[in-house]
């Protein structure tokens, strides 16, 4: 009677299966990075610049490129241009975020807001000498910065 154990898998199996947990840590840490957003947004009322969102996104990346390196089928490749196009996006996202002027809080009642110019969606130039001219007037600005 034979004692000796064979391999359940075969080698072709194993060149199937080769790269695979590579693959997978790539995606996990893309979905970790999306999930620690949403906990920091919504759980802990953070909006904060998460630095680690491009980061993560950058290792996993890496991993799913050692992925492609060790089998390059189409389904790898396609799954790291796709996370490749969504890192980019991300770091693009948050170093245009770094070009905005810092934040200097509201202006106070009384006090002169600084000089401007701009451009209506009428196509007419509007300036702060436009708001010195009339009565009271209150000024909203949505920057989109969180």
């Amino acid at each position: 009677m034979d004692t000796t154990e064979s391999s359940p898998t075969t080698p072709a199996s194993a060149a199937r299966h080769r790269g695979r947990g590579w693959l997978w840590l790539g995606i996990g840490l893309f979905l970790l990075s999306v999930v620690l957003y949403f906990v920091q947004a919504f759980h802990f009322k953070q909006l904060t610049t998460p630095w680690y969102m491009p980061i993560l996104f950058t290792l996993g990346v890496l991993l799913t490129l050692v992925s492609v390196r060790q089998r390059p089928t189409w389904a790898r490749v396609t799954t790291s241009l796709v996370l490749a196009l969504l890192c980019a996006g991300e770091w693009y996202f948050i170093l245009s975020m770094s070009l905005l002027p810092p934040y200097k809080g509201p202006l106070q009642v009384g006090k002169q807001i600084p000089k401007f110019a701009t451009t209506l969606a009428d196509g007419s130039s509007f300036t702060d000498q436009d708001l010195r001219n009339g009565g009271s007037t209150v000024l909203v600005f949505y920057r989109g910065h969180w």
